[in-house]
Parts: structure tokens; C-alpha cells; sequence
């Protein structure tokens, strides 16, 4: 291919990656429903009768906002149903959640005020007991079922629809791996590969100077590794 020919393709290929993402930031746009569609059931915990009394209610809310769990299903009595009981036990265990001890601060989820609320608790985490915070009062929270109503719906345009699948199929086979390269986005794993490339060169280079006998190299080509923003800035002699 000439290269101005190689060049409006490219331009052709960017503009149509734009466009494409244009509309799908569209396929996003929702609009309300009157009135709203439900969707089976949801179960979640308010707060009872007596902790809406209390002083500290808002305080209460709030905490709820961030330790609340819910859990859907179709069945408004939540019962599993015959086939694959097991992989439904989430639906009958249904507790608070509870949160890091580094969650709390000034910048953090939970502020510092509201540890009081919470007592060091262990919970398994990746297969190993952990130490976490959990609420302390649970019986002021109690649980509802409720609807599970939709209130907004996806606006679908036919024109919309239409012109998004042929700019992907447009982009599919060779499109979609020209695209990748101008846009030094790798298909697999769908972010920039600069950084990993990188530390490619840089591994290459620690090769070289072990093999040609060059400890002070090899060193420091391994701290550039481990720390690639050191790289910009020269190493002093001890």
C-alpha cells in the first residue's frame, strides 16, 4: 500500500474509532419510565422503628449506605428454587457487610467518627483470615422485601443501532489490529502496552550486561526496572 494511500486509510480508520465511540456514550442515555417496570424483588435492611427515634438516625442512614446488601430474585419469598441449590445459598445468607479497618478517615468512606459503631471482627479474605470492622448494633437494622422497579430504560434507535454495526464490522479482521497499532492499544488486554514494553527493553539490556560482566549495568538496569521513573533521572556515584 502507497503511503498516502496508508494514510487516509488510517485517518478513515480513527475517525470511524471516534465515531464509534460517540455512539456508544449514546446507547448510554437513559430516559425515566411512568410508570416503572418491576423486576422481580429485592431484599435489603432499613432501619426499625426504634433506631428511626434515635438521635443518631442520620448517622445511622448513612452507615447503612455503605454496609447495605441486596440481594434479587424473582421469587418474592426468596425460596431456591429444586436445581442447583447449592449455587443459590447466597440468597438465604444475607448479613452485613462489613469493611477494612483503613476504610475509615478524614478522605476515606466511613469517617473517623463512626468507629464507635464498629468492633474488630475476622473474615476470610482470598482464603485467609483477615481483620475487619463490623457494625456492632445490627438489631437497629432489620430486613424488608420490597419491588425491585425499574425507573429508566436504554433510548434504542434504529439508525443508531444500524450504523454502530457496520462501523464494527467495518473495524473487524485487519480494521481492528491497524486500529490497535495507531492507537497502541493491545486487542488482549485492552489498555496501552508502553509500560510493558518497557520493562521488555529493559530485561533485554539486564541480559546483556550479565553476560558481557558488567555488575554496575546490570544493577542498575534492575533498579530501572522496579522503578521506571527513575530512569529520567541520573544516578549518583556512592
Amino acid at each position: 500500500m502507497k503511503p498516502d494511500t496508508r494514510k487516509t486509510h488510517d485517518k478513515k480508520l480513527l475517525s470511524l474509532h471516534r465515531e464509534c465511540n460517540k455512539l456508544w456514550r449514546m446507547r448510554l442515555e437513559t430516559a425515566p419510565l411512568e410508570p416503572p417496570i418491576r423486576r422481580g424483588w429485592k431484599r435489603l435492611y432499613f432501619l426499625t422503628k426504634d433506631a428511626e427515634q434515635r438521635e443518631d438516625a442520620d448517622i445511622l442512614r448513612a452507615i447503612l449506605e455503605e454496609i447495605n446488601v441486596i440481594r434479587y430474585h424473582w421469587r418474592r419469598n426468596f425460596k431456591p428454587t429444586n436445581s442447583k441449590r447449592r449455587q443459590q445459598l447466597h440468597i438465604t445468607d444475607h448479613q452485613l457487610a462489613w469493611r477494612w479497618p483503613t476504610d475509615f478517615g478524614p478522605r476515606k468512606r466511613l469517617k473517623a467518627q463512626w468507629i464507635s459503631y464498629f468492633k474488630p471482627a475476622q473474615a476470610l479474605w482470598a482464603g485467609y483470615p483477615q481483620r475487619v470492622m463490623e457494625f456492632n448494633q445490627p438489631e437497629l437494622f432489620e430486613l424488608r422485601v420490597v419491588p425491585n422497579l425499574q425507573t429508566e430504560a436504554k433510548l434504542l434507535e434504529p439508525e443508531t443501532e444500524s450504523r454502530l454495526a457496520w462501523i464494527e464490522a467495518h473495524l473487524e479482521g485487519s480494521g481492528r489490529y491497524r486500529l490497535d497499532k495507531l492507537t497502541d492499544c493491545s486487542r488482549s488486554y485492552g489498555q496501552n502496552q508502553t509500560r510493558s514494553r518497557l520493562r521488555e527493553k529493559i530485561a533485554r539490556k539486564r541480559l546483556q550486561a550479565a553476560l558481557t560482566g558488567d555488575i554496575e549495568a546490570e544493577e542498575r538496569n534492575l533498579l530501572f526496572w522496579l522503578f521506571p521513573s527513575a530512569s529520567r533521572f541520573p544516578i549518583r556515584a556512592a
